[in-house]
């Protein structure tokens, strides 16, 4: 890779990719919301993935070139890895938020780094310290501030419905595919990855789909309603999932899904700035608590979350040393 677009990758630190992710996110929570009644939610991801794979093609075919017998080798892998990231999770999250109340949705996807860590520590990825405990309460305790607005009583009187079960259900399952993305040894690049993983979603997703418009579900077109689907193809499929998986080949699934706190404090700046929303103090207290947690369990990453030696993250990129820059899977992924 040449010098000048070295120094144009160099500056993409795993932090601001996963503060991108956020935002990227809590982008996605919010048109789902606004487009809940004029999209089929399982519609929806089908025609996400549709429009994120027709941009990956062109990108990732070179990478596929000659690697046939790579994805039949891994196939098992990659379907274990496309289910719970492409097929489940956002189409979950696009049911939930049919039915289930701000507070509570946005109480739900603050555990997200909760149900990493936890996940990761049984499967043996993941150390539960005493930093990162203690970084993981501080930002939960600055969610419910920011959701409950400093009425706790809203929290004793949460009732959940099938939709805050789907939500928790998609909490879930990006857990596991974040803890399985470091696990798997896959020889692909990046984009190709990605690729595979979009179709086989896509190829799951599609038979639902079907099902779903042939039982009266029917997507109201217009101006918004396209705007809302190039948005949710592009910026929250492909560009923040390759962000993230750069991002937690670097720092570990845990701290990277710490900054999944992050979702509800840009639904708040988005709700303020666009929508006139109000804030007060105690969702102010709340999105500091959330960076304060984030900085302090960031702190410890580079020494406690390194990538084993003789581990592998997908794309075959070898990221041995606590030192290695994002630039490597980069450099990698659009080298092929």
């Amino acid at each position: 890779m040449d010098s000048a677009a070295y120094a144009r990758w160099s500056i993409l630190h795993p932090y601001v990719l996963l503060i991108l992710v956020a935002l990227f996110w809590a982008v996605n929570v919010v048109l789902a919301r606004g487009v809940s009644g004029t999209i089929p939610p399982i519609t929806l991801n089908v025609l996400r993935w549709t429009i994120a794979l027709a941009l990956l093609l062109p990108i990732a075919w070179p990478q596929l070139a000659g690697k046939g017998q790579v994805v039949r080798k891994h196939f098992a892998e990659l379907v274990v890895l496309a289910v719970p990231s492409i097929a489940i999770y956002n189409t979950f999250i696009y049911i939930g938020t049919r039915t289930t109340t701000a507070t509570n949705a946005g109480l739900i996807v603050g555990t997200m780094p909760i149900a990493i860590l936890v996940l990761g520590s049984l499967a043996g990825e993941e150390q539960l310290t005493t930093r990162r405990i203690a970084g993981i309460a501080i930002s939960f305790a600055g969610v419910v501030l920011i959701i409950a607005k400093g009425t706790l009583a809203l929290v004793y009187e949460l009732s959940f419905s099938s939709g805050d079960l789907f939500i928790i259900g998609s909490v879930v399952s990006w857990a596991v595919y974040s803890i399985l993305l470091r696990r798997f040894a896959i020889p692909l690049g990046a984009f190709a990855l990605l690729a595979v993983l979009s179709a086989i979603g896509l190829a799951l997703c599609t038979p639902f789909c079907a099902w779903e418009l042939l039982h009266g579900e029917r997507i109201v077109w217009s101006t918004g309603t396209l705007a809302a689907l190039i948005y949710v193809g592009i910026f929250p499929s492909v560009i923040a999932t390759i962000f993230w998986n750069g991002a937690v080949a670097q720092v570990g699934a845990g701290t990277a899904g710490l900054f999944t706190n992050l979702i509800p404090v840009f639904s708040l700046i988005l709700a303020v700035s666009l929508l006139s929303e109000s804030i007060n103090p105690f969702q102010l207290v709340g999105m500091n608590l959330i960076f304060t947690a984030i900085w302090l369990v960031s702190r410890q990453a580079p020494s406690s979350e390194s990538v084993r030696p003789d581990s592998n993250v997908p794309g075959g990129v070898d990221v041995s040393s606590s030192q290695s820059s994002l630039q490597q899977p980069i450099d990698r992924a659009m080298a092929a």
